[in-house]
């Protein structure tokens, strides 16, 4: 269960995802903020987590094996290089920030009283000092070797 997140993109550029998740879809369940809404086949499984200069972003997510969720680490069609940015965004019709600081407080809650995951506390700290109040980029771009490649040049 998570929240219900829309996705914004340009409508007159085309998809520049690749076919990644925001070029598909509308809407996304963000798995790992607190919601009441299931994944399903037109609101996919996504991830909030820090990106590679510690501001959030939002990533392909895919069942763990154990009832949990992770980020996707390949994407459709055995995809293998990403995930990158699509040029797409996601938005709340709160705040980021504040969902991320509901996550960290139940995390802390779970933690302290032997509940849920042993969640990350200080990661979430960060992505909640982070965390912009408004869109974030949508991470679901995925190339194979040879797409890379030759747009790379």
């Amino acid at each position: 269960m998570g929240a219900l997140i829309g996705f914004l993109r340009a409508a007159d550029i085309g998809d520049c995802t690749n076919g990644g998740t925001s070029g598909r879809h509308v809407r996304c369940v963000v798995v790992n903020v607190p919601g009441p809404f299931d994944p399903s086949p037109d609101s996919p499984a996504m991830m909030l987590v820090p990106g590679a200069y510690g501001a959030p972003i939002l990533v392909d997510a895919v069942r763990d094996g154990n009832g949990g969720w992770k980020p996707a680490e390949s994407g459709p069609d055995g995809k293998t290089i990403g995930p990158m940015a699509g040029g797409n965004y996601a938005a709340t019709h709160g705040s980021w920030r504040d969902i991320v600081a509901d996550m960290t407080a139940t995390a802390m809650f779970d933690r302290n009283y032997g509940r849920g995951p042993d969640l990350d506390l200080e990661g979430l700290r960060r992505l909640a000092r982070d965390c912009a109040p408004h869109a974030v980029a949508v991470h679901d771009r995925w190339e194979t070797p040879a797409q890379y490649d030759q747009l790379s040049r």
